[in-house]
């Protein structure tokens, strides 16, 4: 219930935010007591941004409390919020990033809500996809470390946020972790399977002819958006030639209604690959899911003998094209 109150509130506000204007993420922010205490961040002015801070951590640690004034979504709303403004504000001072990241950092081991726990290092994770290591101090990467040392929180983000914070010692437990059976209860282990995706984003080929194994395995209908998308990530040509054959594949989801036939799923490979190829074809409207979209992609395709890897991710505006 309450993951689903963040994901509305989410949607609510950043629904119609231009992704990659600043000031309409301002103007969002604006519309909730969480935001406007984040914006309090964005100054030039030190002692500004301190009242800012002690604010925050006042606010926390009031809807912390079991009382009938607290707010039980606040921690969740500062989170996901702080995440978000750091993600789509480039020009946010380092202070204030790296307040944010303490923040984030400080909730995955100061509470008592697993919950909360796995949503902050979620939100930490995505962050430093787009920051790098460079905002975290030294009490952000100690209590990273615990909670990578938590067996209780050890999931596919939690192996993200190791990774991308270069915590000391975490390529050996990564690998450790790479090791293990990959299906557990014959589901996919996400963990696993997260733990070999960064270890061929390091270049290891033995771990990438691995990584593809185990997704030729799986079944494509149940796990093709985190397979696809993940694979799109790892600039390697094998990589591309396993999205390429699933973008030929006329294979579809399965069917909604009898009168109304699943969309194909070379629509998600092609997406995949918009968002691992320079010029691939832009989607439409709908993404790449109507039978026109695959064809002008596979068409594009056969034109191309050699591909060139995107150096820059997607834009915010550019990602929501694929939703």
């Amino acid at each position: 219930m309450k993951q689903f109150a963040y994901i509305l509130m989410m949607a609510i506000l950043f629904g119609n935010v231009a992704a990659d204007d600043v000031d309409s993420v301002k103007a969002m922010l604006s519309n909730t007591e969480t935001g406007r205490q984040l914006l309090g961040l964005d100054t030039p002015d030190a002692d500004q941004r301190t009242k800012a801070e002690e604010m925050i951590r006042h606010s926390i640690q009031l809807n912390s409390k079991s009382n009938e004034k607290g707010n039980p979504f606040y921690r969740g709303e500062m989170y996901a919020l702080g995440a978000e403004m750091i993600r789509r504000s480039p020009a946010l001072p380092l202070e204030a990033k790296r307040f944010i990241a303490d923040i984030l950092a400080e909730g995955i081991v100061n509470t008592n809500s697993r919950s909360l726990k796995m949503d902050a290092s979620h939100r930490l994770a995505t962050v430093l996809a787009v920051t790098g290591p460079d905002i975290l101090s030294d009490d952000a990467l100690g209590n990273i470390q615990k909670g990578f040392e938590d067996p209780s929180l050890l999931g596919r983000d939690m192996v993200l946020l190791a990774y991308r914070a270069k915590l000391k010692g975490a390529s050996k437990r990564i690998e450790a972790i790479s090791r293990m059976p990959i299906k557990r209860n014959g589901l996919l282990d996400k963990t696993v399977w997260t733990a070999l995706l960064v270890r061929a984003w390091d270049g290891d080929e033995q771990v990438l002819r691995l990584l593809l194994k185990n997704a030729r395995k799986e079944d494509v209908i149940e796990y093709e958006a985190l397979l696809f998308n993940d694979i799109s990530t790892v600039h390697q040509p094998q990589c591309t030639e396993f999205l390429v054959q699933y973008l030929n594949s006329d294979e579809r989801m399965p069917e909604l209604k009898p009168t109304l036939p699943g969309t194909p799923v070379a629509s998600y490979a092609a997406s995949a690959l918009y968002q691992m190829l320079e010029g691939f074809p832009e989607p439409t409207l709908f993404g790449f899911q109507a039978d026109e979209d695959v064809k002008r992609c596979r068409e594009w395709v056969k034109q191309h003998k050699q591909f060139k890897f995107r150096e820059k991710p997607l834009t915010e505006k550019q990602k929501e094209m694929l939703r």
